[in-house]
């Protein structure tokens, strides 16, 4: 498991802090490739579908969030399978 991965799972599993764990994932993008970013951002998009059971609405709203926000990058194709 990546460093950041385990840092996002803590941030949303154990804090519930779902708008903190988008702007690290944000944070983390910065300079990056932009095959990086999409790595980061896919592996905090995961993290969040593996709580949606635990807490459903505030899930929702945090991928909301996080899919329409510009300075995260996705490879969609990935995000779709």
């Amino acid at each position: 498991m990546n460093n950041f991965e385990q840092a996002f799972r803590i941030l949303v599993d154990e804090l519930q802090d779902f708008e903190y764990a988008e702007n690290y994932c944000i944070i983390l993008s910065h300079g990056k490739s932009s095959a990086d970013r999409k790595i980061v951002a896919h592996v905090l998009f995961k993290v969040f579908l593996n709580s949606l059971d635990k807490y459903p609405n505030e899930i929702k709203a945090a991928l909301l969030s996080l899919l329409c926000n510009n300075e995260i990058e996705f490879d969609f194709v990935e995000v779709l399978q």
